[in-house]
């Protein structure tokens, strides 16, 4: 006997349950006819009375609370709109009205309606008067604002510049005083008394009359009249205190101060003050919010009379729908017995056959496909032998996928040991059509092939023969492009050799160039001093500068800098500089200045203009005038001078401009002067030493520089340069992120004969 298929079970238990749904149709289409003609008779005769109603009320209520807005507009493009709106419901609730009357109902109820209406719409025409009329005031008051803010700036304008004049003369007396001290110019004692005169009424004209523009500017939020009220007394306070300060000044100031008071006096006084005008605004506002109570008194008069005319009309609709109930209650009776047949016929279809023959077999076979989805390949499949042996479509979907399972199985096994570089395995093509397995077998060939070619390169690489490459045109796709990349690495090594050795004679030579311009011997090339120097570089080039000369006349030149940046080009930028600065003080009788703005020339012409180089230089030139005096200019960090005396370290700033920034800086450039003492010792640095950092990344920075100096001051010159720069690289580990450039100058106890 053949058994049946699922599909065929399935379409028999559906016809079943279709059967019940349509008695069950044809007993709810009966009902639903005999209720139609109840609900005609009511929505017909009975229903419209009462939505026309409700959609009065709701359009009443809809003007009472537009209202508020109408008395809040600010604008008059505002105030129509709302107005428009209002006047909108208005008609629609006369056309509701007019509507209401084709309907039998009570008339003294429709009288008592349009009576209230009638009133509720004039209070709403005096609330529209009253807007507009607090508008014009609110339109007049915001023009008074506005002349008042335009007053107060020209106040501003009038007071500012007044009371910044009187100020400089005692500016220039606090500077007198600080920079010079001692007895000071009789002229300029008198010129700052006259203009403290001036400034004491100026400073307090200005606080009264930022306070009465403040003070004037609040009544635009004051709502309490007391309060307006003391804003005009106050206002008037101010005006009378500003007018008795204006009577100390001097006659020019003194009128315009004056004039502007008149305006002021208009703003704070008399019918057009703000106050006032605030006043009436707030006045017109409560007449519109009482108006807006009485409308909302109709209002309510208005809902309960349409309540009670729906109430009517209800109890007209109860009466016409009791007998429909009846009808209603047995027909339901029968379609609840039906539909609870039904229910339970397809309950028992369901859970019997559907649920435990077809669903839970299917949800065993989805919950299985999901885990092989995963990559989770059971051996042996969690599915009950019923399910196998069944002679359905549910058994042969069942089957076919356990043997799906079995090949994947075997497949990954296979994947594995390849994965594993097993590329020995066998492999067995199932059939003809077995892509997997057949691919398997290719993949193998192929790696077997790469691992051939690649690892003949590396072996020569290995050997030394970097002229190998591999035959990338025997493979296709991403093999291809790794021999090309392996064939890429070698060419790209073999380069990299051959300029790394270019690149390192190159840049010896330049060290060679640059470290060969530096002063050699120093020790003894002045009878004043002991004088020691070196710089160390971060790159094989340095950007770092400094230099020590004679001029033709015999005057000792000592110059520092530092060019930003690091590499070859700082290196030729400092070599540059330093030839201009050997030339210049070798062949020009000059001052300190005339080297600065010299070498600043030249570098500008040929970095900025013609190699088109940005890199700026701080650069500091001194020179030595005798007897421990030294003139200095331009901009570089801070001359460290060490005091025997005190046995302690004074900073001398540098200042000018850095060198490469502008093109002419003859004018910011200007020399100074400072004196050593006998033992005192000068020390000229880059900021190579100041940044270095320690392993933590902290800065070594200005105070522990002027303790190492300390430290080592009471040296020689040479000795002190060697365990200064031993300190400085023992803070940073030898590591020099910048170039570090040290010149210790020592003035003797006696001078060499």
């Amino acid at each position: 006997m053949k058994t049946a298929s699922v599909r065929s079970k399935l379409i028999l238990s559906f016809m079943a349950v279709a059967g019940f749904v349509v008695l069950s149709s044809a007993l709810a289409f009966y009902t639903f006819v005999f209720l139609g003609q109840t609900l005609d008779q009511v929505t017909e005769d009975r229903l419209p009375p009462i939505i026309l109603a409700q959609q009065l009320a709701a359009q009443s209520e809809r003007i009472i609370a537009s209202a508020p807005a109408l008395i809040a507009s600010v604008k008059e493009d505002e105030r129509k709109a709302v107005s428009d709106a209002i006047r909108t419901d208005v008609d629609a609730i006369s056309r509701l009205i007019s509507q209401i009357r084709h309907f039998q109902g009570s008339a003294r109820m429709l009288a008592a309606i349009e009576s209230d209406f009638t009133q509720m719409v004039t209070y709403l025409r005096k609330i529209d008067d009253a807007v507009k009329q607090k508008l014009r005031i609110i339109e007049e008051s915001r023009n008074i604002y506005d002349e008042l803010l335009t007053t107060h700036r020209e106040f501003q304008a009038i007071i500012k510049p007044a009371i910044s004049i009187r100020k400089h003369p005692i500016g220039e007396l606090e500077e007198f005083l600080g920079d010079y001290g001692g007895e000071v110019d009789t002229g300029l004692v008198r010129s700052v008394g006259e203009a403290v005169g001036q400034l004491m009424p100026l400073l307090e004209i200005e606080r009264l009359g930022n306070g009465l523009t403040n003070f004037l500017l609040s009544s635009a939020t004051e709502d309490n009249m007391r309060n307006l009220r003391i804003i005009e007394l106050k206002g008037r306070s101010r005006i009378a205190d500003i007018q008795e300060q204006t009577s100390r000044l001097k006659a020019g100031m003194a009128g315009a101060c004056a004039e502007l008071m008149i305006r002021f006096k208009i703003y704070a006084v008399g019918d057009r003050s703000l106050p006032e005008l605030r006043r009436q605004e707030l006045e017109t506002t409560g007449e519109a919010q009482e108006l807006l109570e009485k409308s909302r008194a109709l209002s309510e008069d208005l809902n309960r009379t349409v309540s009670e005319l729906i109430r009517k009309t209800n109890a007209d609709i109860h009466q016409a729908t009791r007998s429909a109930k009846k009808t209603r209650r047995l027909i339901s009776a029968i379609l609840v017995f039906v539909a609870v047949a039904s229910l339970v016929f397809s309950a028992f279809m369901g859970w019997v056959y559907v649920g435990q023959q077809v669903i839970r077999p299917i949800n065993r076979v989805v919950h299985l496909m999901r885990k092989v989805s995963e990559g989770d390949l059971p051996e042996s499949p969690d599915i009950p032998r019923a399910d196998r042996n069944r002679k359905d479509e549910i058994g042969s979907m069942t089957n076919n996928l356990i043997l799906l399972i079995d090949a994947a199985c075997e497949t990954a096994c296979i994947a594995e040991e390849i994965a594993g570089g097993n590329l020995s395995v066998e492999v067995r093509e199932r059939s003809e059509q077995d892509r997997m397995m057949k691919a398997l077998n290719q993949m193998i060939r192929r790696l077997n092939e790469i691992l051939d070619e690649t690892g003949g390169m590396i072996l020569a690489v290995g050997q030394g023969r970097l002229d190998v490459r591999g035959n990338a045109g025997a493979f296709d796709g991403g093999w291809r492009d790794l021999v090309t990349g392996v064939n890429d690495l070698i060419d790209g090594l073999s380069n990299a050799i051959s300029k790394s050795a270019a690149l390192s004679r190159e840049m010896a030579l330049a060290r060679k160039i640059q470290t060969s311009l530096l002063p050699t011997s120093v020790e003894n090339i002045h009878p004043d001093f002991e004088i020691a120097a070196s710089m160390l570089t971060a790159d094989q080039v340095g950007g770092d500068f400094y230099d020590i000369t004679f001029d033709k006349s015999g005057y000792l030149w000592l110059a520092v800098g530092d060019v930003s940046g690091h590499g070859v080009t700082s290196g030729l930028i400092m070599m540059m500089a330093q030839t201009v600065h050997a030339t210049v003080t070798a062949n020009l009788d000059c001052e300190a200045r005339d080297v600065v703005v010299k070498t600043n020339d030249i570098l500008y012409k040929n970095v900025r203009e013609r190699l088109k180089e940005s890199h700026f230089m701080t650069f500091t030139a001194l020179k030595y005038l005798g007897d421990g005096q030294f003139e200095h200019a331009g901009a570089h960090l801070r001359i460290i001078v060490y005091r025997r005396a005190s046995a302690r370290c004074e900073l001398i700033r540098t200042r000018g401009v850095y060198l490469n920034l502008k093109k002419d800086i003859s004018k910011p450039t200007e020399n100074s002067y400072f004196r050593l003492e006998r033992g005192d010792v000068m020390i000229l640095y880059t900021d190579g030493l100041t940044e270095a950092r320690n392993s933590s990344g902290e800065l070594l920075d200005m105070d522990r520089i002027l303790k190492i100096v300390g430290n080592h001051a009471r040296r020689d010159a040479e000795s002190m340069r060697k365990h200064v720069m031993a300190d400085v690289l023992r803070w940073c580990g030898n590591r020099r992120e910048d170039d570090m450039t040290l010149v210790i100058v020592k003035r003797k106890e006696e001078a060499d004969g």
